[in-house]
């Protein structure tokens, strides 16, 4: 059985991982449009040192992250050593709150699931939550345990923002705008579907409830490695290999209610690619009318067989096919490539409405500055809620420092540029961040009074300086899909990041689509236990999608997927009851 997976990301990976250990003999093919794997967790170095890069975003460890920590277990490193075990805790965090400075050790207040925590956890950066914030949050809690799933997944119509729109000032610092750094979401569309859910399913286990992140370039750590390890399991993995055209049939049956798509081929760019960013059409392309249900409708100006573009391929650039209806295809692709590939409603709209703009910057020291241990550092008193990673002492580097600045609040405006992150240059992005740190106090104590740079002038440490302002800046970094659109007065990037918006759960694929016979879905943004666009995702998608193909295939040597539900027995049993009640009310009442 040949099977073709249509991006290099962590989902499409996994499922190689586990088919290809599976003894099943199948001929399995990833095709990757860029020139390392990871999709959007890979890393690169802007300076051509292995300690020098920059990322997309961060690639940080929750508590819970189980099957992700499997995984890694079963990977070997540059070093000999597991993947495993080039994970560490980010274990001292520095809230920063005008004249406050906060210093809490081991854990953050935020990844904890004690309520009264978190509420003396912000009493200690300077906030407090009122009775009615709290009268609200164990509100919340329990309908997010005890309700059906049912009613659970109606709440992805709601903004989670106006379930709480009555939060005070801290309240609402905490509870919902910190969700973009936290969590990587964009908080003014986030649901409350996807909130609840994570309150649902919050486990008491995992990583002493701390963040966690790798001691190093991703790529070096872990992708590359992981590239070798799978080419010697049988697993052909081609870069630079961009999908240009998909070619798919239908054959109309007059006894079939339901007639069903098949991929016939596909036609692959040889040459690398070329990118671009626009709001894609829902449209059917006269073929199917793909429901949100997963169905397909036929439409009245069907056809046999189409030709369905991805990109505009450069002048004379030279492509090939690949596959057969009888083969599989595994979608691994982004929001954005997956509509291209398939422009049929359900992924178009998943896409318009999913898409989000995130980034951070990497600044560089010459010197190393005096951290002692893997730090996070949360700027609350900042415009755009900014979040710094100590990258330099993470990553043990030797003569140099890196601290990567993520960016939490896009929709409000700057205090140097006066504009909006989206709406800054690469360049007035940098120099924004970098004066919204030097405006706090952890900026006074830890970097302009920091030891390793109290007796040197600034000036001449740093290669920039914001001009109006003549304040230095340090050697600056942002990730090279991002660039600033001079029509549209607006930073944008052709890998468009997923964020669990308001209406996006009913339009996420299943594992196999229903659409097709022979298309399954092996990415971040599938529907699975763990919801949230995450690491954590992709690696359990990739395990279930390995399961249902095997099940389909007549194999019955399935991978073993931990559960995120870790309930007593009492509570288990009073969840069950209490669901099960709220599904018959849910389903004849309303």
């Amino acid at each position: 059985m040949k099977i073709h997976i249509l991006g290099g990301g962590i989902g499409g990976l996994t499922l190689a991982h586990y088919l290809s250990k599976s003894n099943n003999n199948f001929d399995i093919n990833i095709y990757e449009r860029n020139d390392i794997i990871g999709g959007q967790a890979r890393s690169k170095s802007p300076l051509n040192h292995d300690y020098e890069h920059s990322e997309y975003f961060w690639h940080t460890i929750g508590n819970g992250y189980l099957n992700l920590l499997d995984l890694t277990k079963e990977i070997i490193s540059y070093d000999d050593k597991t993947v495993y075990e080039h994970i560490k805790p980010l274990n001292n965090y520095i809230y920063s709150n005008e004249n406050i400075l906060f210093n809490e050790k081991e854990n953050s207040f935020l990844t904890s699931t004690s309520l009264w925590t978190i509420i003396k956890g912000i009493y200690n950066t300077g906030g407090y939550l009122t009775f009615f914030d709290i009268y609200t949050l164990i509100k919340i809690f329990f309908q997010s345990k005890f309700i059906c799933r049912e009613r659970l997944d109606s709440y992805d119509n709601i903004y989670w923002k106006d379930i709480t729109s009555k939060f005070s000032k801290y309240g609402k610092l905490w509870i919902v705008e910190s969700t973009s750094i936290f969590l990587g979401m964009d908080y003014s569309k986030l649901s409350a579907q996807c909130m609840m859910n994570m309150i649902r399913n919050n486990p008491d286990y995992g990583l002493n409830n701390s963040f966690c992140s790798f001691n190093g370039n991703i790529n070096k750590v872990w992708f590359d490695p992981w590239k070798k390890q799978l080419e010697k399991n049988g697993v052909k993995i081609y870069t630079n290999k961009e999908i240009k055209k998909i070619e798919v049939e239908l054959k109309v049956n007059e006894y079939d209610e339901n007639p069903k798509l098949d991929i016939i081929k596909i036609i692959i760019n040889k040459n690398g690619y070329s990118s671009t960013h626009d709001d894609i059409e829902t449209k059917s392309r006269g073929i199917l009318d793909i429901t949100s249900s997963g169905s397909a409708s036929l439409q009245d100006d069907i056809k046999t067989t189409s030709s369905i573009n991805i990109s505009d391929a450069s002048s004379g650039s030279a492509s090939f096919d690949i596959g057969s209806k009888d083969d599989i295809y595994i979608n691994s692709l982004d929001t954005e490539n997956l509509a291209k590939l398939l422009p049929y409603n359900d992924y178009c709209k998943l896409y318009n409405l999913s898409k989000q703009t995130q980034t951070q910057v990497l600044y560089k020291f010459p010197i190393k500055l005096d951290f002692n241990c893997n730090t996070i550092i949360i700027l609350q008193e900042t415009n755009w809620f900014l979040m710094i990673r100590h990258e330099g002492n993470l990553w043990e580097t030797k003569e140099i420092d890196l601290l990567s600045c993520g960016i939490g609040i896009w929709d409000k405006k700057g205090t140097l540029h006066t504009k909006t992150a989206k709406e800054c240059t690469r360049k007035e992005l940098a120099e924004e961040c970098w004066y919204q740190i030097s405006q706090t106090i952890f900026y006074k104590n830890h970097i302009k009074n920091n030891k390793s740079l109290k007796d040197k002038d600034l000036y001449n440490i740093f290669p920039n300086i914001i001009e109006t302002l003549y304040i230095p800046l340090p050697e600056w970094d942002i990730w090279s899909s991002f660039q600033y659109n001079e029509e549209n007065k607006q930073l944008e990037s052709w890998e468009s990041k997923f964020s669990n918006n308001k209406n996006t759960w009913k339009y996420r694929p299943i594992l196999k689509d229903k659409s097709f016979n022979n298309l399954y879905h092996s990415t971040a943004y599938n529907k699975t236990e763990t919801n949230i666009f995450c690491m954590e995702s992709a690696v359990e998608a990739g395990k279930h999608t390995c399961n249902e193909i095997l099940k389909n295939c007549d194999y019955n040597n399935f991978i073993n997927i931990p559960k995120k539900q870790n309930y007593g027995i009492v509570y288990g049993l009073i969840c069950r009851i209490t669901r099960t009640i709220d599904y018959y009310i849910y389903k004849y009442l309303f």
